[in-house]
């Protein structure tokens, strides 16, 4: 009777509920509820439906995942929670990697043993030879494959499969070896956003290909940008077939249960005004809620859920001042992103003028325009009426907004602060922790450290004391 192999593609944890994020028999410790730890989610996860579910039914319906949002928003963990270790490879994408690099780390994942790399003439590294090591799976035969046989030093039988060479660059040879190897976990591409674009597009070619060929193998792609149809514009073909997923989207509810949570498991009571003081001022951001948590534990002495009795924290914590320490820790990340950013890459764009008004506009414009993005025209605007007389090229401006990435990997950057979507044309701030840190600085001097004008300088501080809109 012929095997049903129907349901083979199915990865073991489809249909199974993650098992629980707290271990009720251990005393937790604060650093494990509050804030970020290293391969661990937090304790107090909390499940977004619109974030969480959507992940696990996608997969079900064997079609990639793309999970984007900006940094420190928690997509890292959505993925955690729904695709367990033991049924993933996680990648972490490199600034250098081509799709010949991607293929190749897949393919070490998944057993295949690179013996020997040709360099050739026209191509880097293209074709790679190699053996897949098995320990009594006899089907491989069936394919045609050289069997050798042989002992290792532990006495153990051992077969190893000689195959031919696989040009790495070709997508059809890579899906027909995974198939071989009988290879079905799911393939994470973290810091997806790292990638050269050139790379990012030939992956969004390779996934139609792995999509429309059945194979078995499932990716998830982790970025920081704030465009649901990413790989799309990469590569059309992928409308309507893959899943893209939002991790950036924090409801004050969301945020309220993320303290709750916490409080439960460290067996404390937060102030009823502390969080809401806390919900107000963190622009939306579970990282800065998570920190502020912390601090508030810590400021009384609690590093333990060891049985407090329900004491309650935060009735004369001061918010204010410490998202001002948090964010202030990462000074030096924005402020030398805005001075390198200001200075000329002649490289990457003709004139850095240009570039200097667009950082002036992000500066000054208000947090709900930023969090909405802005667009061609409202960047045009405050260009030329700051400028007597002056037309914006608009061809020169795309070419920056174009290379605001490239300009960031170039400053070190990492991870990227904005994001532009070149259809439909809009600038995305990609660190909500920037807003927050923004609020806290003297625009002013920001402005300066642009380069902007110092007319412009002035002009724009009488104009902010005026009004009392922003800290001039």
């Amino acid at each position: 009777m012929a095997r049903d192999d129907s349901a083979r593609w199915l990865p073991s944890f489809l249909g199974r509920v993650p098992a629980p994020l707290s271990e009720p028999e251990r005393i937790k410790l604060l650093g494990e509820v509050f804030g970020i730890q290293g391969g661990k989610n937090p304790l107090n996860y909390v499940v977004r439906p619109l974030v969480d579910t959507p992940i696990t039914r996608a997969l079900a319906r064997r079609r990639p995942v793309v999970i984007y949002g900006s940094s420190k928003q928690g997509k890292t963990c959505v993925r955690r929670r729904a695709i367990p270790a033991d049924e993933s490879v996680v990648l972490s994408c490199q600034q250098y990697w081509s799709m010949e690099d991607i293929n190749k780390a897949v393919l070490r994942e998944a057993g295949y043993v690179p013996i020997t790399s040709q360099v050739e003439t026209q191509k880097r590294d293209l074709r790679m030879s190699g053996r897949i090591d098995a320990r009594g799976r006899l089907p491989f035969v069936e394919s045609g494959l050289n069997v050798e046989a042989g002992r290792n030093r532990a006495d153990e039988l051992t077969n190893t499969f000689n195959t031919e060479p696989i040009d790495l660059g070709d997508v059809n040879q890579v899906i027909s070896q995974l198939k071989a190897l009988d290879f079905r976990k799911v393939v994470v591409l973290e810091e997806f956003h790292v990638l050269p674009i050139g790379t990012q597009k030939r992956f969004a070619q390779a996934l139609k290909a792995f999509f429309d060929e059945g194979s078995d193998v499932r990716f998830v792609v982790v970025g920081v940008w704030r465009d649901s149809d990413h790989l799309i514009q990469l590569h059309g073909d992928l409308a309507g077939r893959i899943d893209a997923v939002d991790a950036d989207k924090w409801t004050d509810t969301s945020l309220r249960n993320v303290i709750q949570s916490g409080a439960e498991i460290m067996n404390i009571r937060f102030d009823p005004q502390f969080a809401g003081r806390l919900i107000a001022q963190c622009v939306s951001s579970v990282w800065i809620v998570q920190e502020v948590c912390y601090k508030a534990c810590e400021s009384v002495g609690i590093m333990v859920g060891d049985g407090s009795a329900g004491k309650l924290v935060g009735a004369d914590f001061d918010v204010s001042a410490a998202i001002a320490e948090i964010v202030g820790n990462l000074t030096g990340r924005y402020a030398n992103f805005i001075r390198e950013f200001a200075k000329p890459h002649v490289e990457l764009w003709p004139d850095s003028s240009l570039a200097q008004w667009v950082l002036g506009l992000i500066i000054v414009s208000d947090t709900e325009e930023l969090e909405a993005g802005l667009n061609i025209g409202s960047i045009v605007q405050f260009i030329e009426q700051n400028n007597d007389q002056y037309i914006v090229d608009r061809g020169d401006l795309v070419q920056v907004l174009l290379n605001v990435g490239p300009a960031q990997a170039k400053i070190n950057t990492s991870p990227p602060i904005i994001d532009y979507i070149h259809s439909p044309g809009r600038l995305d701030i990609v660190d909500r922790a920037f807003f927050a840190w923004r609020n806290e600085q003297t625009r002013a001097n920001l402005l300066e450290d642009c380069g902007l004008p110092a007319e412009f300088v002035r002009g724009w501080t009488r104009s902010s004391r005026s009004t009392g809109r922003h800290r001039s």
